[in-house]
């Protein structure tokens, strides 16, 4: 019995670690082949020169590799499931040349226990009782390359890879969570103020994945 579930727990973290390349590889070629779409267009019909753009952010970020019922798990609870595993923050896109861009992002997260607030009778109270009881607070910092393309001037769709560095804040002190992740996603920015994106960031050990620690994420944005 031991053997078997310790082969079925081997298969299973195979089996992640070759959708999290999978993952990884996919969302890569989407980033280049946009790339490489827009620079054999003629250039007459090239879109503009992108423009520096703020956002407010909300990431949420599924607790398993199984995305669907993740998500349907934590739908179940309401506004509080979806906060429970989702961190908020700021995002400065900076065109560099033409479709290119850097963005700089910090997001902020809490660790708690999430558990013992869902008891409470409504959102507020549980969202007031896992902050007042975190046992840490956290920073999430990314920088991402992307790639923007606007078709028409309310709608662009992006593609964007980069690392990622998470920082724990624990009596005034900030320290380095861990080793740095790599993460990569596609997104749309609709009506020129809401953005949507999807994606998937993996804990990385030099140039190698670290196994269970990959997360795909959704994300919800508001321009400034």
């Amino acid at each position: 019995m031991a053997s078997a579930l310790a082969l079925a727990k081997q298969t299973q973290l195979h089996t992640m670690k070759r959708i999290s390349k999978i993952t990884l590889f996919a969302l890569l070629v989407a980033f280049f082949s946009m790339a490489s779409a827009y620079a054999e267009t003629p250039s007459g019909s090239k879109p503009k020169k992108q423009k520096a753009a703020l956002s407010l952010k909300m990431n949420y970020f599924t607790p398993s590799y199984d995305f669907i019922n993740a998500l349907s798990r934590n739908l179940n609870d309401g506004a509080f499931g979806i906060f429970s595993h989702s961190t908020v923050g700021l995002s400065l896109r900076i065109p560099v040349w033409r479709s290119l861009y850097i963005q700089p992002e910090v997001h902020y997260g809490i660790a708690t226990n999430w558990e013992e607030a869902a008891h409470k009778n409504n959102f507020f109270s549980k969202m007031a009782n896992a902050f007042n009881n975190r046992q840490f607070s956290y920073f999430d910092v990314p920088l991402f390359f992307g790639f923007r393309w606007e078709p028409v001037k309310l709608f662009a769709a992006r593609a964007y890879f980069g690392p990622l560095m998470q920082f724990s804040l624990l009596n005034k002190q900030f320290n380095i969570l861990g080793q740095y992740s790599l993460a990569c996603g596609a997104g749309l920015d609709l009506l020129n103020f809401l953005s949507l994106d999807a994606g998937y960031r993996i804990g990385m050990q030099k140039l190698s994945f670290l196994e269970e620690t990959g997360t795909y994420f959704l994300t919800l944005g508001l321009k400034f």
